[in-house]
């Protein structure tokens, strides 16, 4: 093994050090496009047999950070076009369908409700709800995975028809009239699951915006728990910030009150 190679320790599998290994050279030493040296050369670079080294390129495969091509060296992925252009989103109406965009229904189910659902939505552990996941779709392309978690009550009176046009929280308040008091609001950074970055068409372990939404109604009665995953390369959140008050002079503009009040920036 070369000077220069951290030895493999102990208490964690070779195979998975020599994929961290690899890891750490993508990017640096093997650029997105680059071919891999072969099997055999790897694993003579770290010591191991063949059959270590493969499965610890079978992580960086499942992964999605390197290609495996039959009958060619294994390739590092190549990375998101950054000419895409990304789609700007206020943070305010990102549960909200944009203008041409419609739901594909992946499934429809009564169930009992995981455990964090369950405390969410102010049930008892064990309690049966049901889960929605849907696409979020322009055309051919998914914009973002949805999964909700609904209390039984409003659950079966919910009609798949519906489900595939129609916001749940449009069908609550002009079907059930059952009025939305609040809505809490979480986004922060994710990684894609397998199931989540297929529907995204991203590589599992990649980094996706999670935004997850509590509507409550009269009382704050918990009425659903929704979860948005979107893929993290295709949306920047934009909000425009003012101050409530400042000063005339265009020289020296001071705020003078807060809080400061978000501005959509999508209608």
């Amino acid at each position: 093994m070369p000077d220069d190679l951290t030895p493999f320790e102990n208490h964690s599998a070779v195979y998975r050090q020599i994929a961290l290994l690899l890891r750490q050279r993508i990017g640096v030493d093997w650029l997105p496009g680059d071919e891999l040296p072969s099997e055999l050369q790897l694993a003579a670079l770290y010591g191991v047999n063949r059959h270590t080294l493969r499965r610890a390129v079978a992580l960086l495969v499942d992964d999605g950070m390197v290609e495996r091509r039959r009958g060619k060296r294994l390739r590092v992925a190549k990375s998101p076009d950054p000419e895409r252009p990304k789609i700007e989103a206020d943070p305010m109406k990102l549960f909200q369908m944009r203008p041409g965009t419609q739901f594909k229904v992946l499934s429809f189910r009564k169930q009992t409700l995981p455990t964090d659902a369950a405390r969410q939505l102010a049930l008892p552990v064990g309690s049966e709800g049901y889960r929605l996941d849907r696409l979020l779709v322009e055309k051919n392309d998914v914009l973002a995975y949805l999964i909700s978690y609904i209390p039984a009550g409003i659950g079966k009176r919910l009609r798949r028809r519906d489900l595939k046009i129609r916001t749940l929280s449009s069908i609550l308040a002009e079907d059930f009239d059952i009025t939305i008091s609040r809505i809490i609001q979480y986004i922060e950074a994710s990684l894609a699951d397998a199931e989540v970055a297929s529907a995204l068409g991203t590589a599992p372990g990649s980094a996706a915006l999670k935004c997850r939404y509590l509507f409550e109604g009269e009382d704050s009665v918990p009425l659903m728990s929704l979860t948005w995953f979107y893929n993290a390369e295709r949306y920047r959140l934009t909000v425009n910030i003012l101050p409530t008050e400042s000063t005339a002079g265009e020289a020296d503009r001071r705020i003078l009150t807060w809080p400061l009040t978000a501005v959509n920036t999508q209608e």
